[in-house]
Formats: structure tokens, C-alpha cells, sequence
């Protein structure tokens, strides 16, 4: 990363992270010797918001150290010169996709992708086994309109109480979806710490991840859910998860522990089965058996080996 002034800070046994001078926003304070130093010390490099003018920056600097250069787009933008000249983007050697939907930020560009679906940290949300309430649901993201919270409000069912955690981004959003909970058992803990998550994780009962591409104001929003952390943590505890249609969000319910609605209707209709116990039948450890084999942290990093692999021999 970078900042101020040079750091090495040590983040465990096997990992640090090197803050090398500049300010991302203003790439050619970043450029010189420093930089190129440390990126010629590794074979690989993988650029994360690989899309942006920062990306696309650093993994040219990365490729003329001799490194293999992959990236990925975590949805925080891409550069409009990418249309008019694809072939900007043969700096990478290959593109990682977070999921299938995460594919179609690279389309037209001439570099292979891979998709590794994940990863979800399931050392960090453990089984837990502790009773659950069935009443108490769950809506978890940070508060902007792509997270379409209204919806899981509108379809929340008499006698069920809904919890929604997530830091405020959006104070226009945030007061209407206080104005459209009027009336309802609806909770919004918008302070709330890792430590206070886990603890109201241990006693909902569902997860519900409302996202949209069309926002509140008529927005429209093409990459809302690449992957969706949220539904993958709950389900790495034990939880169920419900997800609407928005992103990658469907690709989820893939997994016995997810199903995913269309519309508030149907959404309504799924949480009335899930107070009555109709909707979700699998013990917690299955639920979390299912998503740790398919998103989990060795599962990720087994794909990860094999694609670099592929693409060192392929260089050779």
C-alpha cells in the first residue's frame, strides 16, 4: 500500500505489508526507485482495483520488473480509456473474478480470467451452535442505496424483528430508511463493533442481503454485489441466508444454506415459511460444511496456487 513515508509492518507469521511514499490518487507520486525495488523482490504480484488508473499504473511498473502481474476489481471503478483501447490491459498477465458475475468487468479485454469464487474468512466466523431466535433476522453492509435495506423492511412479517448493522455512508438513505421502518420492529446499530457483529450474529436466525442494481432514487448501479461477504459470514456461523437477485448475489444460492427472491412478494412469502421453520431444514454444521468447501479460505487458496502455476508454466 501507501502513505506518508515508508513502513514494513508485520501482519503475522508469514505476511507483512510494505507501505511504500505517495498518494495512489497522483500515480506519479508514486514512481521511482522505491517502488520498483520492492515490486522486482517478488514473482508475482496481484493488484487488487486492478482496473483503476492506480491499477493499470502499478501493474505496468510490476510487469517491467519481470513479475507475473494479476488483477482483480473489487468495484471501485475503472478507466473509460479501457473501451477505446483494450489492449491497455495487456500490462496483466491474467484477471482473478471474485464470481461469475465479476467476469463481465473484464469482457472485451484481451487477457484470460480466471473466476476463484471467495474467499470467505472462516477462521474469523466460526460454527456456532448457540440457540437462535427465530424472530430475530439479520441485514448486514454498509449503509448506501445499493444495499436496497428498504426491501427486507417492506417484506418483514408481524411478530418478526429485524436488525440492521452496517456503518452510514449516506444520511439521505439512512433517514429514509428510518422513515420507511416507522411502525415496524426494525433495530439500525450503525456504531456497532466487530465484537458486538459476532455476538448478534450467535442469535438471528437469518441473514437477509436486500441488494438492487436500481437504487431508492431511480440509480442505477452496474457492479452492486461482486461477491457479498455478508451471506457467506452468516452461513460460515451456521446461519441461512436470503439474497435477491442483484450482482453475484444468486450465485450464492447455489449453496444449500442460501435461497434467493425476486421481489418483496416473494421475499415476504419466504421469511412467513421461515418463522414457521418451513424454509431452512439443515443443521447449522451443514450450512457452514457447504460454504467452507466452496468460498472457504483453503478451498480460495488451493485455486489461487493452480491458476499462478498454470500461468508461470505458461510463460515458460
Amino acid at each position: 500500500s501507501f502513505g506518508a513515508k515508508a513502513q514494513s509492518l508485520v501482519l503475522g507469521p508469514r505476511s507483512r505489508m510494505l507501505i511504500a511514499a505517495g498518494n495512489p490518487e497522483k500515480c506519479v507520486s508514486c514512481a521511482g526507485p522505491a517502488l520498483d525495488d520492492i515490486l522486482a523482490r517478488y514473482q508475482v504480484v496481484h493488484v487488487h482495483q486492478c482496473l483503476t488508473a492506480w491499477g493499470i499504473f502499478i501493474a505496468a511498473r510490476a510487469r517491467l520488473a519481470g513479475a507475473l502481474v494479476i488483477g482483480s476489481d473489487l468495484g471501485g471503478g475503472d478507466v473509460p480509456d479501457l473501451v477505446a483501447y483494450p489492449v491497455i490491459a495487456d500490462v496483466f498477465d491474467l484477471f482473478h473474478a471474485l464470481s461469475d458475475f465479476a467476469t463481465t468487468a473484464f469482457l472485451g479485454l484481451p487477457v484470460p480470467c480466471r473466476v476463484i469464487a471467495g474467499p470467505v474468512d472462516d477462521s474469523i466466523f466460526p460454527l456456532s451452535l448457540a440457540p437462535r431466535d427465530p424472530a430475530q433476522l439479520l441485514s448486514l453492509g454498509r449503509i448506501l442505496p445499493h444495499k436496497g435495506f428498504e426491501r427486507a423492511i417492506a417484506a418483514l412479517p408481524e411478530g418478526a424483528r429485524l436488525t440492521i448493522v452496517g456503518h452510514n455512508y449516506d444520511d439521505a438513505y439512512l433517514a429514509f430508511l428510518k422513515e420507511r421502518a416507522r411502525g415496524r420492529d426494525v433495530v439500525f446499530r450503525t456504531e456497532a463493533s466487530d465484537a458486538d457483529l459476532k455476538e448478534i450474529m450467535r442469535s438471528a436466525s437469518l441473514l437477509l442481503h436486500t441488494g438492487v442494481h436500481i437504487g431508492y432514487q431511480g440509480m442505477y448501479y452496474g457492479k452492486p454485489e461482486l461477491l457479498s461477504l455478508a451471506p457467506l459470514e452468516a452461513m460460515a456461523t451456521g446461519m441461512p441466508a436470503i439474497v435477491s437477485q442483484a450482482g453475484a448475489l444468486p450465485e450464492l444460492a447455489r449453496l444449500a444454506g442460501c435461497r434467493s427472491f425476486h421481489d418483496e412478494a416473494e421475499l415476504a412469502a419466504m421469511l412467513r415459511r421461515h418463522l414457521a421453520g418451513e424454509l431452512f431444514t439443515l443443521a447449522p454444521a451443514e450450512i457452514r460444511a457447504g460454504v467452507v468447501a466452496e468460498y472457504g479460505l483453503a478451498s480460495f487458496g488451493r485455486r489461487y496456487l493452480h491458476i499462478i502455476r498454470d500461468a508461470l508454466a505458461d510463460r515458460r
